[in-house]
C-alpha cells in the first residue's frame, strides 16, 4: 500500500521571496529576459537586485550572484536580496553559505519576523537538517499560531523525523483552531495513523470527505484505510473518487489496481496498474503488482514480461527477483531461475527462501551437488525447517548420489526437530 497523502506539497524551491525562486519555478513574464539586462545606477540597490535576477533568467548564475551580493554591500538590511542570494546559494549546493544568509535574517536582522523563520526552517529541511528546521517552524508558528502554512510543514518536518507525538499535538491544535478545515483534518488524520491509531484517523479522513466532498486527498486516504481493512467496496469507491477528481494521480490508480486485485477483478486491476504506469513510466511497484495479477490468471508469459519491467525499474528489488525466478520455474526454464535467486544471494546470502529456491532450481537444471548445498543452507538458516532436507534427500536419491550422502542427509532429519 503507498503511502498516506497529505496536501499537495509546495513547490521545494519557493523560499526565496516572492523573486528569484518564484520567478524561476512559476516563469513570470514579467521579469527581464537575456536581452533586457541592462546597466544600472551605482547605489540603485533595487534596480541592481533585479538585474541580478534577470542575470540569473539568462543563466548567468555567477554574475547573478555578484549582482546580488553587489545590492547587499550597498544595503545590508535589503531582505529580498538576502533571500534570493539565499536561495540561489542553496540551489547550488553552497548550504554553509546559504543557511548564513537565513540565520542572519531569521535571528538577527528581525527575530520576530514570521517570514524568515519560516524560510530558514524550509531551507533546513530541504538539506535534512530536521530537528533544527522544526526549532524554527516552530517558532513562527508560535509567533502566528493562525498561520496553516507553516502548522502543515511542521507536522511535515516532526513526521519525517519521526516525532510523531509532537506531529500529533501540533496537528490536534490545528483541528481545534480550523475544525471545519479539510486539509487540517486530512493531515490530523495522516498523523494518526502514524500514531497506530486508525478507527481516529479514519474518522479523521472521513470529516474532511465531508467538509469538502471534493477533497482528493483525503478521499484517497479514506481508500487506503478501508482497503488495509479489507472494506474492499467502499475502498474502490473512494479511490475512484479520487481519481474522478484529478485524473493524473498515479498513486490513485495504482492503489485502486490493488483493491480491485484483492476483490478479485483482475482485469480492471490491471488496468488501473497500466494507468499508474502511463503516469510514470518507472513505477516498479505497479509493474509488479501487474505481473502479480497475471500470474493469477494464468499468463505466465506477461507475468514474466512485467516483472522483468519491474527488475528494469528497480534492479535491487530482491521480492521482483524472487518472483521472477518462480515464474521461470513455473515456465520450465529453471537456467533463468537460478539468475534470479543467484542474484538475491549476492546481496541478501542469509535469505532462507532464495537457498531453497536455488537449490530447486539447480536440481532442475541438473546440478545436485551445487542444489544440495544450497538445501542445506536454508535448512541451517532456518533451525526446524524441514522442507529443505526433504528436498536434499529427494535430490541425492534421484541422481544416485554415493550412499553416504544419503546416509548423512537422513541423519540431519532425524535430527531436526
Amino acid at each position: 500500500m503507498s503511502k498516506l497523502r497529505r496536501n499537495r506539497e509546495r513547490t521545494l524551491w519557493g523560499i526565496g521571496s516572492t523573486t528569484l525562486w518564484a520567478t524561476m519555478m512559476v516563469g513570470l513574464s514579467a521579469l527581464a529576459t537575456a536581452q533586457e539586462v541592462a546597466p544600472v545606477a551605482k547605489q540603485d540597490f533595487q534596480a541592481i537586485h533585479q538585474n541580478g535576477i534577470a542575470l540569473y533568467r539568462a543563466s548567468k548564475i555567477g554574475e547573478a550572484e555578484a549582482e546580488l551580493r553587489r545590492a547587499l554591500e550597498i544595503n545590508p538590511s535589503y531582505a529580498p536580496a538576502r533571500l534570493d542570494l539565499a536561495g540561489l546559494l542553496l540551489k547550488m549546493g553552497r548550504t554553509k553559505e546559504s543557511l548564513a544568509h537565513y540565520a542572519h535574517l531569521a535571528l538577527k536582522q528581525d527575530p520576530k519576523n514570521i517570514d524568515f523563520r519560516y524560510r530558514y526552517g524550509t531551507a533546513l529541511q530541504a538539506i535534512g537538517q530536521l530537528k533544527p528546521a522544526s526549532d524554527q517552524l516552530a517558532e513562527a508558528l508560535r509567533i502566528d499560531p493562525k498561520r496553516a502554512d507553516i502548522r502543515r510543514d511542521l507536522i511535515g518536518v516532526m513526521l519525517a523525523d519521526s516525532a510523531f507525538m509532537q506531529a500529533s499535538n501540533v496537528s490536534a491544535d490545528g483541528v481545534k483552531m480550523r475544525p471545519n478545515d479539510a486539509s487540517v483534518l486530512n493531515d490530523h488524520g495522516v498523523v494518526l495513523m502514524r500514531l497506530g491509531k486508525k478507527e481516529a484517523a479514519i474518522e479523521s479522513f472521513r470529516k474532511a470527505v465531508e467538509v469538502d466532498k471534493e477533497h482528493v486527498d483525503a478521499n484517497y486516504n479514506v481508500g487506503l484505510v478501508l482497503m488495509e481493512q479489507w472494506k474492499l467496496d467502499e475502498s474502490i469507491a473512494y479511490l475512484r473518487e479520487a481519481i474522478r477528481l484529478r485524473p493524473e494521480y498515479t498513486d490513485a490508480h495504482y492503489n485502486l489496481g490493488l483493491a480491485l486485485a484483492k476483490a478479485g477483478s483482475h482485469d480492471e486491476a490491471s488496468a488501473e496498474f497500466e494507468k499508474a504506469i502511463a503516469g510514470k513510466t518507472d513505477y516498479h511497484r505497479a509493474y509488479f503488482e501487474d505481473a502479480m495479477v497475471a500470474k493469477r490468471q494464468g499468463d505466465l508469459k506477461r507475468a514474466a514480461s512485467r516483472m522483468t519491467e519491474a527488475i528494469r525499474h528497480s534492479p535491487g528489488d530482491a521480492r521482483c527477483k524472487f518472483e521472477l525466478g518462480m515464474l521461470m520455474m513455473e515456465m520450465d526454464r529453471a537456467k533463468l531461475a537460478v539468475r534470479q535467486f543467484e542474484s538475491i544471494l549476492q546481496t541478501s546470502p542469509e535469505n532462507d527462501r532464495a537457498h531453497y529456491q536455488l537449490g530447486r532450481a539447480l536440481a532442475a537444471s541438473g546440478q545436485p551437488a551445487k542444489a544440495i548445498a544450497h538445501f542445506r543452507e536454508a535448512s541451517w538458516l532456518r533451525p526446524g525447517w524441514q522442507e529443505p532436507l526433504n528436498a536434499a534427500l529427494q535430490c541425492a536419491e534421484a541422481n544416485d548420489l554415493p550412499a553416504t550422502v544419503v546416509d548423512e542427509l537422513r541423519k540431519s532429519m532425524e535430527a531436526t526437530p
